[in-house]
């Protein structure tokens, strides 16, 4: 499969080649928001604590989950580029150098944050009763997560090799199994308790650590691969040094904008419970269009680290060019659907009129906005696949930190503003920052950048 994939990624039509790298990562993110919506779906007949806790609890979870995350993403641009230069003995160094990493970083980042998880909630939620939910959560999802840890540094391996479809049905199956583990765990079944909300922690957890082994044994059997063997799985510090140096903006950018999360979760959560209902149910709804945009996302990433390694800027230039005009007449499609019926989509996640009351404007808005907020994606694919990620890093900081919080926390706190303004300042972020990453991609200075290995 590896000299055909890299050829036809090399020679093919970019329309095509993008579409079927990007399906798989859209199959995979459709289980993700299954999942998701599966969570919300069950807990939300419990009660508006319960079904606001992973929302809380994920956007302090994914500080540390995210920054980690960040950091193994930088192999990626190291082995597409390696195996777009047909660089095979290099690659699986850096492979197995990704995996030992990935190991490494469960202390910092799992243990010592699930440790502390009910500190920090303390801290960040105010309402007794959410902040509970929260830190059970929290604290579950962090300690099973070196799972997920190992399984990222093969996805970011299989993405540089052009692989999309074998991460994508192993996280399928994990998801499913989710999904069906829910029922039983958030409501008790037979020999198993009540748990509700650590329940379905507990579910996930299960579920993506027993499909690790099998995703790990078919990732090794990946032609480009060949030879490589669990004992490969080693430190090599020339490769984790170039991994760090790529990933550490993108995991810095993560880390940031989860903080940022976090916050704007915090002072909406100053109005009411059901304002962090609401704003949950934006959050779904982006994990459903992520289906798309993390699929184009991560398909351009792959392209464009590989037409780099082998010399191609001119197909890097049409690959992006493509993956804009795909992301933008499907971000305006899904807008228009999301505009037009807000309360149809609320009353999917939540039958409470006060959720849904909260939750229309702001819908309304993301729906106008959903354009811009493809770009950012588009230009995310292009920094992560050249290696260029520092600017892409700046653009985050003035998406969550400059344009959300600041200005959140300046409307909150010296005007008094209501929630309309607070719905008003997250839909211009995205606005305003697509603009500018789009803009960053058509400057063409990504193109420059070189990986030293």
């Amino acid at each position: 499969m590896s000299d055909e994939q890299r050829q036809r990624i090399l020679s093919g039509d970019a329309k095509r080649v993008l579409l079927s790298l990007a399906w798989p990562i859209m199959l995979y993110n459709l289980a993700e928001a299954a999942f998701s919506f599966a969570d919300a779906f069950f807990l939300g007949r419990i009660g508006a604590s319960e079904f606001s806790a992973p929302l809380a609890a994920w956007a302090m979870i994914m500080i540390f989950n995210a920054f980690a995350n960040g950091l193994l993403s930088g192999g990626l641009s190291i082995i597409s580029r390696l195996y777009g230069a047909g660089n095979y003995n290099k690659l699986k160094r850096a492979v197995g150098a990704l995996v030992f990493f990935s190991i490494t970083i469960y202390l910092p980042f799992g243990v010592l944050p699930a440790l502390t998880s009910s500190i920090i909630v303390r801290y960040v939620i105010l309402d007794e009763s959410l902040a509970y939910y929260t830190a059970i959560y929290m604290f579950v999802t962090l300690i099973g997560i070196l799972p997920s840890f190992i399984y990222m540094a093969f996805y970011y391996s299989l993405l540089g090799l052009g692989d999309t479809k074998t991460p994508s049905k192993y996280i399928v199956m994990a998801n499913l199994i989710n999904i069906a583990l829910d029922p039983p765990f958030i409501f008790g079944f037979w020999v198993i308790p009540r748990m509700e909300v650590m329940g379905a922690a507990v579910a996930s957890v299960i579920a993506h650590a027993a499909i690790l082994p099998f995703f790990v044994r078919e990732a090794l059997r990946n032609k480009a691969l060949a030879g490589m063997g669990i004992g490969d799985i080693r430190y090599d510090g020339t490769v984790i040094k170039e991994v760090v140096r790529i990933g550490t903006p993108v995991g810095l950018q993560n880390a940031a904008t989860n903080i940022g999360q976090t916050l704007f979760v915090s002072i909406i959560s100053r109005f009411s419970v059901y304002a962090v209902a609401a704003l949950n149910v934006s959050t779904v709804l982006f994990n459903v269009v992520s289906i798309l945009t993390y699929g184009f996302n991560r398909a351009l990433s792959s392209v464009i680290g590989i037409t780099m390694g082998a010399g191609r800027l001119d197909l890097a230039d049409k690959y992006w060019k493509e993956a804009f005009k795909m992301m933008t007449y499907s971000m305006i499609i899904i807008g228009a659907l999301t505009a037009l019926f807000p309360d149809e989509i609320s009353m999917l996640l939540l039958d409470d009129p006060g959720v849904i009351g909260y939750s229309r404007s702001l819908l309304i808005l993301i729906g106008l906005t959903m354009p811009f907020f493809g770009w950012i994606y588009v230009a995310g694919g292009v920094a992560s696949g050249s290696g260029d990620t520092w600017p892409y890093f700046m653009l985050g900081l003035l998406r969550l930190w400059v344009l959300r919080i600041s200005l959140a926390y300046i409307a909150y706190f010296v005007f008094n503003a209501g929630l309309t303004t607070m719905w008003l300042i997250l839909a211009m972020s995205n606005l305003v920052t697509g603009v500018i990453g789009i803009a960053w991609v058509y400057r063409r200075g990504w193109m420059k950048k070189e990986i030293k290995l």
